[in-house]
Order: C-alpha cells, then sequence, then structure tokens
C-alpha cells in the first residue's frame, strides 16, 4: 500500500513521539518533521524516573 502525504503551511513545530527504529526515523526526516523523540535515541534514566515519579 503506498500513501500520499501532503505537506501542509501550518507554520508550526512538529514533535514526533514513539520512534522506535532507524526506518521510522527515516520517514519522518523525509517528511521534513522537525523534531523526533523516543528510545530510538536515548533510553529513560531509571533513576530519573523514580525520582521524578516514584516508579
Amino acid at each position: 500500500m503506498k500513501y500520499q502525504l501532503e505537506k501542509k503551511n501550518i507554520h508550526k513545530p512538529v514533535i514526533t513521539e514513539f520512534i522506535h527504529s532507524e526506518s521510522i526515523q527515516k520517514i519522518i526526516e523525509k517528511l521534513e518533521l522537525e523534531y523526533s523523540q523516543s528510545y530510538y535515541f536515548i533510553e529513560a534514566d531509571k533513576k530519573l524516573l523514580k525520582y521524578l515519579f516514584n516508579f
């Protein structure tokens, strides 16, 4: 299945979440979305999570 994506000029930065692989990140880059964050880049610090959220 092939998808046609249309770029809209909304003039707002976009932050993509839940990027889990290089192939997904390449799609994000192709779409020219500004920012990405997820475990693909860096895992959460367990000590920090415990401090912040009492995990």
